[in-house]
């Protein structure tokens, strides 16, 4: 008996007669699998390159950090605060489902860290939306 997927015996005896289990898929079902498997490629090679980009990001201000820091306890506080302002920045590009963000919510995001009581640094100016490449 020829052996296809889309071939089933008729019953549990010895017959050779095949029926048909399931139709072949059709043209149109192919073709959207193929382009669901192309979309799925796309946002795992974008995630790929979003996680790299967030990787250097860290890396870099961690080495920046260390260069400048006058202690170890420093350092480590530094590169907390830095961490939870890039992950906050994330937060806000997360909830604009990465297609932008509000540059005054990263900036007051990230100077709550720093300078909690708004004496330090005060910004102003237009709104500005960014691109999350800019924002991260």
């Amino acid at each position: 008996m020829p052996s296809s997927p889309y071939l089933a015996p008729l019953c549990k005896t010895r017959t050779l007669q095949p029926r048909i289990a399931h139709s072949p898929p059709r043209h149109a079902e192919v073709t959207d699998a193929r382009r669901a498997h192309e979309h799925q490629k796309l946002l795992i090679n974008e995630l790929n390159h979003r996680v790299k980009n967030t990787l250097a990001t860290v890396q870099a201000f961690i080495i920046q950090t260390l260069r400048t820091a006058a202690s170890l306890p420093e350092a480590r506080e530094a590169i907390t605060a830095r961490l939870i302002a890039l992950a906050e920045a994330h937060g806000v590009l997360t909830a604009a489902c990465w297609e932008g963000a509000d540059l005054a919510q990263i900036v007051a995001d990230g100077l709550r860290i720093h300078a909690g009581d708004g004496h330090r640094c005060t910004w102003r100016g237009h709104p500005v939306r960014v691109i999350p490449l800019e924002a991260a």
